[in-house]
């Protein structure tokens, strides 16, 4: 792929890329598939809920959240910040001790849609996720396509580097202390 002006010059893996194209194009151009750690035991005052969530950020998922369930939001917890630019599966954790609504069947949440309810003990805390696997769609290939399909394959076997620049810090950089 031509790098962009403005992006960095990064070392690569597999060295100067022979294909361009464009990402991002649609919501479902860009999917993130949480994986978590642990798995919840079905029993004990935590609501836990896997969510598909499209054009939404986690944070504002966990806001709707606290409200749908009548509690604070501090009840909330989640692995992981996930992107509203795409299409996100993730977990979070609802405390619902004594008060609070469990009845999710009932939440309606723009842009939500509920795939699992479970039980836990404890609240789901950050960093507590194994990983994630994302789905990227590259559109409008140009170049030369010949060695396109090895160099995919051998990204798929070996993996890539784990870049990460301004986007990991948030809207305005207001989540630097938790990146």
């Amino acid at each position: 792929m031509t790098v962009p002006s403005g992006l960095p010059d990064w070392a690569r893996c597999l060295g100067p890329p022979d294909v361009s194209g464009r990402l991002r194009c649609r919501l479902e151009d860009f999917q993130v598939f949480e994986k978590p750690l642990i798995t919840p035991d079905g029993a004990g005052n935590h609501l836990w809920l896997e969510i598909e969530k499209r054009g939404a950020n986690t944070d504002w998922v966990a806001g709707q959240l606290a409200a749908a369930a009548g509690v604070p939001r501090r009840d909330v917890g989640f692995a992981g910040m996930k992107d509203r630019h795409g299409v996100t599966t993730q977990w979070f954790s609802i405390g619902l001790q004594e008060a609070g609504n469990a009845d999710w069947e009932d939440w309606s949440i723009e842009g939500v849609r509920f795939l699992h309810a479970t039980r836990h003990g404890r609240k789901l805390r950050r960093g507590v996720l194994a990983g994630n696997r994302f789905r990227l769609v590259v559109r409008e290939l140009t170049g030369d396509m010949g060695g396109l399909a090895e160099r995919i394959a051998a990204l798929a076997a070996n993996g890539i580097p784990n870049y990460f620049g301004p986007q990991r810090f948030g809207h305005g950089g207001r989540n630097v202390d938790r990146a």
